[in-house]
C-alpha cells in the first residue's frame, strides 16, 4: 500500500486539531503536525462524506454525529 499523503482527512489528529477547517478537508490539505490515521478509519471517513456530504465534514472536525440523518441533507 502506497504511504498515505499528508492531507487532513488521512492525519489521526483529525477532530482534535484546533487548525483543521471544513475548507481544509474540501481541498484536501493538511500542515506540518499531520501523523498517518489507521487507513481503516480514513476510509470510514471517506464513506461518511460520501453518505453525509459536507455535514460529516463538520462533524469530522467537531467529533460529534450530525443532529440530522444523512436523508435530510441530500446533495
Amino acid at each position: 500500500m502506497p504511504p498515505a499523503k499528508k492531507i487532513c482527512m488521512s492525519c489521526v489528529r483529525l477532530g482534535n486539531c484546533a487548525d483543521a477547517t471544513v475548507e481544509m478537508l474540501k481541498n484536501d490539505r493538511g500542515c506540518g503536525s499531520w501523523f498517518a490515521a489507521h487507513p481503516n478509519e480514513v476510509v470510514a471517513r471517506r464513506k461518511a462524506l460520501s453518505v453525509a456530504g459536507t455535514r460529516a465534514l463538520e462533524a469530522m472536525i467537531s467529533k460529534s454525529p450530525p443532529k440530522k440523518t444523512a436523508t435530510d441533507y441530500r446533495r
